[in-house]
């Protein structure tokens, strides 16, 4: 699955993301 975000919600996904694990898989781009 491949999800674009903004840079900032990329961070914050990033930090959050134990916390929406049970999402299925997330593939960041990093732009």
């Amino acid at each position: 699955m491949f999800i674009y975000f903004p840079h900032a919600a990329y961070i914050f996904f990033m930090i959050l993301y134990p916390a929406f694990s049970f999402f299925p898989t997330f593939v960041f781009p990093p732009v």
